[in-house]
């Protein structure tokens, strides 16, 4: 947490490096149980489970306007290390955002405080985005594999 405005919300990462061939439907599934045991671990009602849902159900369609002129390779992760840098931000950064904006919007929802949550929305999707590229440089430099910016 960072002030009370900036939160890391990394378990969102599962659903980000799941394969490219996953269905829509298995990943709103798997949004549905990670969304609901993140919700139960927070003593939340359907905040992060609705959130993780979401993204579940637009992450295929992203990941098709992403699709380079060759395709995806089969059996391919959407990670940093194979799709690089350029590719990875935007990827990440969308379904990032389509996750934290309903989040906090509904938190928000007893407060009608609308523009302090689009703010906490903000700076937590890069918090987030910065930790997930960390992660995976990591990951890469573990592997022994030089990070790749193209």
């Amino acid at each position: 947490m960072l002030f009370n405005v900036g939160f890391c919300y990394i378990y969102i990462a599962v659903l980000l490096l799941l394969p490219f061939e996953i269905s829509t439907i298995t990943l709103m599934l798997l949004g549905f149980a990670l969304g609901l045991v993140i919700d139960l671990s927070y003593n939340m009602l359907g905040v992060h489970m609705f959130s993780c849902v979401l993204m579940a159900f637009i992450r295929n369609y992203w990941i098709a306007r992403l699709e380079p002129m060759g395709g995806y390779e089969a059996s391919a992760r959407p990670s940093l290390n194979i799709m690089g840098l350029s590719w990875f931000w935007k990827y990440a950064l969308l379904l990032i955002l389509v996750h934290h904006i309903p989040l906090f919007l509904l938190e928000a929802f007893n407060s009608n405080l609308y523009l302090v949550a689009l703010l906490k929305a903000g700076i937590s999707t890069g918090i987030t985005f910065a930790f997930i590229l960390i992660v995976q440089y990591i990951l890469q430099i573990l592997a022994g594999k030089r990070p790749s910016t193209h």
